[in-house]
């Protein structure tokens, strides 16, 4: 009997909100000329720009199911599969692995809850299982892990689609151990230091915010002045209105963004690897012994009017050749041999980072390099 669970959804969110900001262009532009502010071509023109928008964004959404899809896990007579999309996918056979098993870390939080370790076989090939599961080790032996999200039915599905034959256990830490006839049923699951997640989207999208909130004030105040009542020469007018008009179009552009701009970005480190979690993008976790180096540069922009301004990157240099073909998820951070990841304006979140990384990962460590450069006046 196959059971499926439901994970939760996935989303290309930068996709759905240009699609919503398109939509919102276009029947912005159709109410403008159907009051009539335009004149009448002018008001034609703008219906008529409207509606083929609004046709464009409606035709883009009819692929809705490639921008918004549901997260599951199937367990039957056959295997165990995460259809994860976004670099968490996996997919076993029963007859490729001699154990799995589910621990529930309570020091995770709530979203990522569950700690699925399996064992493969002796002939078994790790490659395939998919990028979901990733290999203490880095070289595939011994066990794989991957971490769900905790969901009630979970552990339920995997006790029932697991065969007949196989050994139930339910003992602490496992919350449901299944193993091959003549496996060893006394598996303990690998030890874990306590994992450190860093939310380094909040600054980012409180920079955004400030910046929408100034840029729509200077934005208005330069209309308001440009349009508003009083005399004033017309190429004043036209002089500020032009000044004006590239802030509020800076201030809707980071509303209509709001969505990409506040989603939740975490950087989640623990004895396994490095997880990058973007709900917009594809995730990744790669395994500590795949990596023969990791560092963090930091950038300081000296001005004196602002204050310092930091470029916050987190370097990651494979080991093996083989590293792209096995991670391809990483690829839009490649950058030569590297991965860069930047962080942006957040000096904090690079001494949490570097701080677990030296822990967990103490042998590929190479610390922190700082680089002082200067803008304007100083």
């Amino acid at each position: 009997m196959t059971r499926t669970v439901r994970l939760g959804w996935e989303t290309r969110l930068d996709q759905l909100t240009l699609a919503v900001n398109i939509a919102i262009l276009g029947v912005g532009l159709i109410l403008v000329g159907a009051f009539g502010l335009a004149g009448a071509v002018g008001d034609v023109l703008l219906i008529v720009l409207g509606a083929l928008l609004c046709l464009f964004d409606g035709l883009r959404l009819l692929g809705w199911r490639s921008l918004l899809w549901p997260r599951t896990l199937t367990a039957g007579p056959d295997g165990v599969a995460d259809d994860s999309k976004k670099g968490h996918g996996f997919g076993v056979t029963w007859s490729g692995i001699t154990a799995l098993g589910v621990c529930d870390d309570r020091s995770a939080d709530d979203s990522r809850g569950l700690v699925l370790v399996v064992y493969p076989s002796a002939g078994a090939d790790p490659a395939t299982f998919g990028p979901g599961l990733v290999s203490l080790s880095g070289d595939g032996a011994g066990p794989l892990v991957a971490r769900l999200p905790r969901r009630r039915g979970v552990v339920a599905a995997l006790r029932a689609a697991a065969p007949d034959i196989w050994p139930r256990a339910e003992r602490e830490p496992w919350a449901v151990l299944l193993t091959a006839p003549g496996m060893d049923t006394e598996i303990v699951p690998p030890r874990a230091e306590p994992a450190v997640t860093v939310n380094v989207s909040r600054r980012l999208a409180r920079q955004g915010l400030v910046g929408a909130v100034l840029a729509a004030f200077f934005g208005v105040s330069a209309m308001v002045a440009a349009f508003g009542g009083g005399p004033a020469p017309t190429g004043q007018r036209i002089a500020v209105a032009a000044v004006g008009a590239p802030f509020v179009l800076i201030a809707l552009a980071l509303v209509l963004g709001g969505p990409v701009m506040i989603r939740r970005r975490r950087i989640r480190l623990d004895s396994r690897g490095f997880t990058w979690d973007d709900p917009t993008e594809e995730s990744f976790t790669v395994a500590w012994p795949d990596l023969s180096a990791v560092s963090i540069e930091t950038r300081v922009y000296q001005t004196r009017s602002t204050g310092d301004r930091h470029g916050v990157r987190v370097i990651l240099e494979p080991k093996a050749a083989d590293f792209g073909t096995r991670y391809p998820t990483m690829a839009k951070f490649a950058d030569g041999p590297r991965y860069v990841i930047p962080l942006g304006d957040q000096p904090r979140a690079a001494q949490t980072i570097a701080a677990a990384i030296e822990r967990l990962a103490p042998g590929i460590w190479r610390g922190t390099r700082t680089e002082q450069r200067s803008i304007g006046l100083t």
